[in-house]
């Protein structure tokens, strides 16, 4: 990496302050102003467990949200075992597949080429549960989706977890800060 890309990278992580405060509640009133069928696809899509699941399950319960970053979640959860423990986070996710059987989030993107529908690995997780019922689903929620995918938005969630503008968008904002 060249140093002005380290200078920019640096610049931007002091500089670009998160859009609203790093607690669950801010973010979710901050998203229920300002979220889009766009980011909520990248946020869900992106989403870290280790910020907790809050957000994400705001993020879940809206329709604009994409049947595949929901559908990606979901297999990914249960493809990892997760599925035959107790908890909020096993609740949400029979949430998410009752709302992909009922067709309840949005169609029409795929995932990015970095992305994949663990399918496989998402039924053998199911075949190992005691009772599979709650998260059997119909082939079509896994795939395959759309081609192509959504622009980026001007927003994220970075690996801290808040959300802030994108070093694009910053730098876009700031062009005097770079030569």
């Amino acid at each position: 990496m060249s140093d002005a890309f380290l200078l920019l990278l640096d610049d931007w992580h002091v500089n670009a302050k998160p859009v609203c405060g790093d607690d669950n509640a801010s973010q979710i009133a901050w998203l229920e102003s300002n979220a889009t069928p766009e980011l909520n696809y990248y946020a869900v899509l992106e989403w870290n467990w280790d910020h907790g699941i809050k957000v994400l399950q705001w993020l879940l319960e809206q329709p604009e949200t994409s049947a595949s970053a929901a559908a990606y979640q979901l297999t990914t959860f249960v493809g990892a075992g997760a599925a035959g423990e107790r908890g909020v986070e096993v609740e949400m996710m029979r949430d998410v597949a009752a709302k992909l059987r009922t067709g309840f989030y949005r169609d029409g993107w795929g995932l990015p080429p970095s992305y994949e529908i663990p399918a496989a690995q998402y039924r053998e997780g199911v075949r190992r549960l005691p009772e599979s019922g709650p998260w059997d689903l119909p082939g079509s929620a896994l795939g395959p989706f759309a081609s192509g995918y959504p622009e980026r938005p001007d927003v994220m969630f970075d690996g801290d977890g808040r959300i802030r503008l994108t070093m694009e968008a910053w730098k876009a904002r700031h062009p005097d800060r770079f030569r």
